[in-house]
Parts: structure tokens; C-alpha cells; sequence
């Protein structure tokens, strides 16, 4: 399910930002899921291109909010079928840009098209996503707490050993399905009643 998240988010942001009005048309965009630290910026794979969008899955956490326990049953004639209730978990991404010149105009830009078509998610995702059910399991929050506080952005930088840039933080909410079932067969019973005669 991760893996899917992933690329809806690079095929939505990409069809979003070819359409886009405020990107010069001759700055092409490649996509990393990589650690956007020194080491990246610094590798040949960084090199290849001038200008990067960064989605960086960095926390993953259990949604308490939407725990649910038991399991979810269905009856099919004599048989009951029991499967454990889905796991939900929030997938925070830090999303970055990055041009090899520096040139904040460019990255700007890339920041303010694509914090619209993420707010914009819910309306336009179905006309580029094929992938139906996984958009209707999944919710997006931007700026989700505790990822708007100003120090924690600070402290985050340091960790990747990087000089503090602008960013977008998202948190995409997904239910993780268990592999485990049951099939039951209904017990019937049958009662048998003596009447006594006067």
C-alpha cells in the first residue's frame, strides 16, 4: 500500500505540474524518494538533472483516532466469514525542491503549484489516477501538526545535515488490510419439546 501511495503522489504531481500555468515550460522536473541530504545532492544520480522534486516518507505513525478492534464479519449462507479490521496508519512526506543553479524563482514556483494541486487533491486526483479504490481509502492532510512548528523544521534539517529550505508537509492517512480470516459454519441446533397428555 506504501509503495502504491508513492506513485499516485509522483503521478498526480507530475500531470499537475505539466499543466501548470506558472512553470516555464523548459524546466523539466525529475522525482527522488530519497533522503534529501548532502550524500543525495552530492551523488551522480543528483547531477543528472537540474531540477528535482523530493517526497520523502519520513514518519510513519498508527492513526489512534481510527483504530478499530474485532473483526469485520459476513455471512454467506451457513458459512461466517471473520477478517481482522484494517490497520491505519498516517505516512508523513516532507516534499522539497531543488535546483542545481539555485535558482529560487524555479523552486518557487515548483512550491506554489504544487501546494495547490495538493489542496486541490480531493477534486482533481480522480481525472489523473486510475486507481479508484485506493483514492477513496486514503486521506491527505497538508500541514498536519506536529509538522508546522517552526523549531521541529529547524531540528529536521539538522538531522539530514542540511541547510534549512521551504517545504511541504503532508500526511496521507491509509488502511493497511490483514491477511487474516476465518471461516466459521453456523452451529444449528435443533430442540425437541415433549408434550406431556392428560
Amino acid at each position: 500500500m506504501i509503495q502504491k501511495v508513492d506513485t499516485l503522489l509522483k503521478d498526480y504531481l507530475e500531470n499537475e505540474l505539466n499543466d501548470s500555468s506558472n512553470i516555464v515550460n523548459d524546466t523539466l522536473l525529475d522525482f527522488s524518494f530519497k533522503v534529501p541530504n548532502r550524500d543525495w545532492i552530492n551523488s551522480d544520480g543528483f547531477s543528472s538533472s537540474q531540477n528535482w522534486i523530493n517526497i520523502y516518507l519520513f514518519e510513519i505513525r498508527e492513526n489512534l483516532e481510527l483504530r478499530r478492534e474485532g473483526w469485520q464479519r459476513s455471512r454467506n449462507g451457513d458459512i461466517v466469514k471473520s477478517k481482522k479490521n484494517p490497520y491505519f496508519v498516517d505516512l508523513y512526506y516532507l516534499i522539497t525542491f531543488y535546483n542545481k543553479s539555485r535558482n529560487s524563482t524555479i523552486e518557487h514556483q515548483y512550491l506554489e503549484s504544487s501546494l495547490l494541486a495538493l489542496f486541490d487533491f480531493s477534486n482533481l486526483a480522480p481525472n489523473h489516477i486510475g486507481d479508484k479504490e485506493l483514492l477513496e481509502q486514503i486521506t491527505i492532510e497538508l500541514f498536519p501538526k506536529p509538522y508546522v512548528d517552526e523549531q521541529l523544521g529547524f531540528q529536521l534539517w539538522n538531522s539530514l545535515d542540511q541547510d534549512a529550505r521551504p517545504y511541504i508537509s503532508l500526511k496521507i492517512t491509509v488502511p493497511l488490510e490483514s491477511k487474516v480470516s476465518q471461516r466459521d459454519t453456523i452451529v444449528k441446533s435443533k430442540e425437541i419439546t415433549y408434550i406431556e397428555k392428560e
